[in-house]
C-alpha cells in the first residue's frame, strides 16, 4: 500500500512538472495573446473592441443595450438548435477548415431563419461558401485606392440600408459569387487586382477588379454574410474610418431586436502559444543536458511522458484518483433551504449533462429544451428537466442524485 502511495506521489507530480513547464511557462514568457481573433485577446489581431462595440451598443429606438456577446468553444454545429430569431452567430478568421458537420449544422440553423457572419480570407470557409454558390480567391488583394500611406489597406465604400460607409480592410481577398440571389455590399475600386503569383506587382496574369469584399447570402429563410478580410474585425483596425459603424449596422441589420452574438472561438489556432510551449521544452531541455538542450526537445519530451505513462500504468489502484462527478462539490446541502432544494437541483443536472456532452456553459444555455432533450438518455432525468416545478419529494430527489452520480460519457 505504501509502494502504490509513492508511486502515486512520483506520478503526480511529474505531471505537475511538465504541466508548469510545457503549459505554465510559454504563458509567462510571452506577454502577448495566444489567440488571433479572440474576442478575449487585446492584441492587434483581437477582438476585444469589437466585443465591448457590441455590449456598449444601444437601440437608437429604445435607448438601452439590446445585445450580449457569448462564445462557443465547442464545436460552431452546436448553433443548430438554438432559436434562430434570438441568436446570431459571428466566425472570424477561423483557424482550421470547416467540417462537413459543422458547415451542414450551421446551414441547418440558417435554414431555420438564422443568421451568421463569416470573416475569412483563407480557405478554412471553402465549404460553406461552396454550399451558397460562392467561393473564395486564396490571394491577396490590392487597390490603388487605399488608406492613407499604407498601400495595403484597401480604402473603399460600403453600403447597407441605403447608408453608404468608408471601410478599411487590411488584407483582403475576393469573393466569386455565382449566386444570383445574393446581395453586394461592398466592392474594391476598378485599380484593384489580385496578385496571382504573389510578386506585388500588376502582370498580364493578375486578375483585375473590381471584386466583391462583402456579400450577403440568403439560404432558407436565413442569410449568410461573407466578409473577406477578418482583420476589418480586429482592434487594429476597428476605429479606422466607418469600420466600426458598419459592423455594428451589419449585426443591427441581421438581428434588429437584439439578442445573443455568438462568436465561434472552437477554431483559434494558438500559433504563439505553441511556439512558446516549443521553446519551453528547450528551456527544460537545456537546463537539464547542457547547452546543447535545443537540439535535444523530442527527446526530453518522449523520455518525460513515457515516464509517467510507466508509472502510472504500474499503479493498481490509480482508478481512485481519476476525476469523478461529484453532487457534494455542487449542493451545499445543509446552507441550502428545503424549498430552493429541487431548483438548486434542476440547475446541476444541467451542469452534468453540459459535463458529459463538452459543452460550455454558455453553449448549455443556448440550447432549445428538445435539444437539451435529445442529450439525456435516462426518462427519470429527461422527465425532470421537461417538467422542473413539478413537485417532488425528497426520495426522488435523492433518485435524481444518484442517477446523475451514475451518468457516463
Amino acid at each position: 500500500m505504501k509502494i502504490n502511495s509513492y508511486k502515486k506521489f512520483v506520478a503526480v507530480w511529474a505531471l505537475v512538472f511538465i504541466i508548469m513547464y510545457y503549459i505554465i511557462v510559454p504563458v509567462i514568457y510571452s506577454n502577448e495573446s495566444v489567440r488571433r481573433y479572440s474576442i478575449y485577446s487585446d492584441d492587434e489581431s483581437g477582438l476585444s473592441s469589437m466585443k465591448a462595440s457590441i455590449e456598449n451598443y444601444k437601440d437608437p429606438y429604445v435607448l438601452k443595450n439590446i445585445y450580449t456577446v457569448h462564445n462557443i468553444i465547442a464545436t460552431p454545429d452546436i448553433i443548430a438548435g438554438s432559436d434562430p430569431k434570438s441568436n446570431l452567430l459571428v466566425s472570424v478568421g477561423p483557424g482550421r477548415a470547416y467540417t462537413d458537420s459543422e458547415v451542414n449544422g450551421m446551414l441547418s440553423f440558417v435554414k431555420r431563419g438564422g443568421n451568421i457572419i463569416i470573416g475569412d480570407n483563407s480557405e478554412n470557409s471553402i465549404r460553406m461558401a461552396d454550399k451558397l454558390s460562392l467561393s473564395l480567391f486564396q490571394e491577396r488583394l490590392w487597390d490603388e485606392h487605399y488608406y492613407g500611406s499604407n498601400i495595403s489597406w484597401v480604402y473603399t465604400k460600403a453600403s447597407l440600408n441605403n447608408v453608404t460607409y468608408r471601410i478599411v480592410m487590411p488584407h483582403p481577398t475576393a469573393i466569386i459569387n455565382n449566386n444570383p440571389s445574393s446581395v453586394t455590399l461592398a466592392t474594391s475600386s476598378n485599380d484593384s487586382y489580385i496578385d496571382v503569383n504573389g510578386n506585388g506587382d500588376i502582370e498580364a496574369m493578375d486578375a483585375i477588379g473590381p471584386f466583391n469584399l462583402v456579400v450577403v447570402a440568403s439560404y432558407g429563410s436565413g442569410k449568410v454574410v461573407f466578409v473577406s478580410d477578418p482583420g476589418i474585425f480586429s482592434n487594429e483596425v476597428i476605429n479606422v474610418a466607418d469600420n466600426e459603424k458598419f459592423l455594428i449596422n451589419l449585426i443591427y441589420y441581421l438581428m434588429p431586436d437584439g439578442g445573443n452574438i455568438i462568436f465561434d472561438e472552437s477554431t483559434h489556432v494558438s500559433d504563439k502559444y505553441l511556439v512558446n510551449v516549443y521553446k519551453s521544452i528547450g528551456m527544460v531541455a537545456e537546463i537539464a543536458v547542457g547547452e546543447n538542450g535545443y537540439n535535444m526537445r523530442t527527446m526530453f519530451l518522449g523520455i518525460a511522458f513515457f515516464a509517467v505513462i510507466y508509472i502510472s500504468t504500474r499503479i493498481r489502484t490509480i482508478a481512485t484518483w481519476v476525476h469523478r462527478f461529484n453532487i457534494h462539490n455542487y449542493i451545499g446541502i445543509k446552507s441550502i433551504p428545503e424549498d430552493m432544494f429541487q431548483e438548486k437541483l434542476v440547475d446541476i443536472t444541467k451542469s452534468k449533462i453540459a459535463q458529459i456532452s463538452l459543452l460550455s456553459e454558455d453553449e448549455t444555455k443556448n440550447l432549445s429544451i428538445e435539444k437539451l432533450l435529445s442529450l439525456i438518455s435516462d426518462d427519470t432525468i429527461k422527465d425532470f428537466i421537461a417538467n422542473p416545478h413539478k413537485k417532488m419529494n425528497i426520495e426522488d430527489m435523492i433518485n435524481i442524485i444518484e442517477k446523475l452520480k451514475e451518468m457516463k460519457r
